[in-house]
């Protein structure tokens, strides 16, 4: 992984959102299925593939650095993202044209607020059907290993937090707000596959609270806990100011 750090200064220069590499692959080439020819068609994009971890959303992608002119892959990896092994490719749906090519132009648009008319488009966009070819198998394994593991993180999470927020809101602060081992332990089972007992990884383990501080309701939960928190140190505080002042009278 130490060798992969060579890299970031690389990626963040199309996206400075990138903060970390979770995966990578050598070399890979995209093929697209056409549905009317029933085959695969080889697409203009290879090169090296990352799978990154961002500090906004989308959280998560996987980029494919373009050898062959400047579009690059950029594809999303949320929850409804979904990629399975067949043969000799990691398939996959996604948007007919990449969500991006440019990280600058992109982070710009989100910017100016057109974020959420981008992300409504591209909700509505066709999904292609995508086969990423790895040159090395075992890269191939190993990435297809890192979505299935940063998927079900998120999944787990996503879980957790809308069973807190249906859990209804007039409990007290401990439970007005989705408690950090409700999160660790949500991501550990996703990373760790559920058998308990393995190290969550730091890297989803941080993108699952950053994604959750994004999460209008999660904050919501959160700053009634803090308030309500406050609230009874305030109260406490005077409580004990009277005490004191009674006994010195």
């Amino acid at each position: 992984m130490a060798n992969l750090k060579a890299y970031l200064p690389v990626l963040q220069r199309s996206d400075p959102g990138v903060v970390d590499i979770l995966g990578h692959a050598g070399h890979v080439v995209l093929y697209q299925f056409s549905t009317p020819e029933q085959a695969w068609a080889r697409k203009e994009i290879e090169g090296p593939l990352f799978i990154v971890k961002r500090d906004a959303e989308p959280r998560f992608r996987m980029v494919v650095m373009n050898r062959l002119s400047t579009e690059n892959l950029v594809q999303e990896i949320d929850l409804q993202f979904q990629a399975e092994v067949m043969d000799a490719y990691l398939i996959y749906r996604g948007q007919d044209k990449p969500p991006s090519t440019d990280g600058k132009a992109a982070a710009a648009g989100a910017a100016g607020g057109k974020k959420k008319k981008g992300a409504a488009a591209a909700a509505g966009a066709p999904k292609s059907i995508n086969g990423i070819w790895f040159f090395k198998p075992e890269e191939r394994e190993e990435c297809a290993a890192v979505v299935r593991k940063v998927t079900k993180a998120l999944a787990r999470v996503a879980e957790a937090l809308a069973a807190q927020q249906g859990g209804g809101g007039g409990g007290g602060g401990a439970a007005a707000a989705l408690s950090a081992g409700a999160i660790a332990g949500a991501v550990t089972g996703a990373v760790a596959g559920g058998g308990g007992g393995g190290m969550v990884d730091k890297a989803a383990l941080g993108a699952a609270i950053v994604g959750l501080c994004q999460n209008d309701g999660f904050l919501s939960m959160v700053h009634k806990a803090y308030v309500r928190e406050l609230q009874g140190r305030l109260q406490q505080k005077q409580q004990q100011a009277a005490a004191a002042a009674a006994k010195k009278s």
